[in-house]
């Protein structure tokens, strides 16, 4: 049996670039809400900033939930 657990969508890190393009916002922006903790800061892998893609979508939740 193998005890490894597979990695969810979810679990999956992206780049800053893919980050603020499928919100819709530009880096300042990106900035902007991770000052005021609306997103979690990036994970830094070298130079390049990386977001978990379940932050995205608690983002996303997050705006449907001020929606109703």
């Amino acid at each position: 049996m193998n005890n490894k657990q597979k990695n969810t969508p979810a679990d999956r890190l992206i780049p800053q670039k893919d980050f603020v393009e499928k919100l819709g916002i530009n880096r300042r922006t990106l900035y902007r809400l991770i000052d005021l903790g609306t997103i979690p800061r990036p994970v830094k892998q070298g130079r390049l900033n990386y977001f978990f893609e379940s932050d995205l979508m608690k983002y996303f939740n997050g705006l449907k939930a001020q929606r109703s």
